[in-house]
This record gives C-alpha cells, structure tokens and sequence, in this order.
C-alpha cells in the first residue's frame, strides 16, 4: 500500500499526472480505491459497511467522479466526490479558491440540485447496484 501511494506522490510531483481523469486511472489501474475510501476516516459512518462506486452515473447529464456509501447504527449516509485538478488554480494570489475549487463546488451544487428533484430515481439506480439480478 505504502509503494502505491509513493508512486501517485512520485507521479504528482514530477507532474505525469496532469487531471483529475490522471488520478482516477492510476487509482483504478493500480487498484488503489483506498485512497478514495480513506475519506471515511473523517466521517461518523461507514464502521458497518462500505462501498465505493467510480463513476457513479447519476442522470445522462451527471457523473460523479465516486460515490461513497457507508453504514453506521443511524442507517447508509453518501458521500459524492468529484476530483478536480491537483495543482491548477487552486487558489488565486489573493487567497480566493481558484478555478479548480469553483469548478468542484459548482458540480457538487448541480449534484444537489438534481437529487432533490430525482430522489425517487436515485434510490432505485442504488437498489439496481445492491440487486443487479433484479
């Protein structure tokens, strides 16, 4: 795990990773969804049960980059990341959050928006991912 992580911190430091889309090939490639799943340290769910979706198709217009959905005694709570680029634009010479973090914010607010007017949808696209079969 400890080599994985060298090699993405090699990567971003030398500037081979150049996107987000970058970041979330060498976690799939390198089959490193822990560094996705170990946001869930911050958060009081997920001790039951987790899991990751990459690419999370949430409507025809809306992807979210992972979909994190951990259990704890209160039920499942999601968590929607969106990657954005490492280095550019992060923030502006006069402290504002640059681009990169406006660009991110904007996709969690259309995310936000679409799931209150399409739970319904939502939740049966989950149900899909818990029973495929079905």
């Amino acid at each position: 795990m400890k080599s994985v992580l060298n090699q993405l911190l090699k990567k971003l430091d030398e500037g081979s990773i150049s996107d987000e889309r970058d970041i979330a090939r060498f976690i799939k490639e390198a089959e490193a969804f822990y560094v996705i799943g170990s946001v869930l340290n911050y958060y009081d769910f997920g001790h039951h049960e987790a899991c990751i979706f990459p690419e999370f198709q949430l409507s025809s217009t809306y992807k979210v980059d992972y979909l994190l959905v951990g259990r704890n005694s209160d039920g499942y709570s999601f968590l929607f990341v969106e990657l954005e680029h490492p280095v550019k634009q992060i923030t502006l010479a006069d402290g504002e959050l640059g681009n990169a973090f406006r660009k991110g914010i904007k996709q969690v607010k259309d995310w936000r928006n679409w799931l209150n007017g399409n739970f319904s949808t939502f939740t049966s696209t989950i149900k899909e991912y818990k029973h495929p079969d079905r």
